[in-house]
């Protein structure tokens, strides 16, 4: 993986860091993730689904850098090769994630 795919990860990731997220900001931005795994082979689909779902169920327990954290630890630098695409040209997630920011920088 180039450090500027990880460079990419890293800022969306960082995004969450800077706001102030809700448990449906977290849910929202979940769900767009895994909805846009469906481009991917069915095996990956499942096995990264899966792994963000595990995650998903601790997200009540962490803070949001943690769950940044697990997120990275829990993919395999294969894995985020094959999602590179998916993460960062995912123009549903990005915006989701911008709402979410300009909504809580009003707030």
């Amino acid at each position: 993986m180039t450090p500027e795919i990880l460079s990419n990860i890293d800022s969306l990731l960082g995004i969450l860091n800077e706001i102030n997220l809700k448990d449906n900001d977290i849910d929202k931005i979940y769900s767009i993730f895994l909805t846009a795994l469906r481009n991917l082979p069915e095996e990956k689909r499942i096995l990264l689904r899966d792994k963000i779902e595990e995650i998903s169920k601790d997200k009540e327990n962490l803070e949001v850098d943690e769950i940044g954290h697990k997120i990275r630890n829990k993919l395999t630098p294969e894995i985020l090769n094959q999602l590179q695409d998916v993460i960062i040209d995912n123009f549903d997630l990005k915006n989701t994630i911008q709402d979410i920011f300009y909504e809580r920088l009003i707030e």
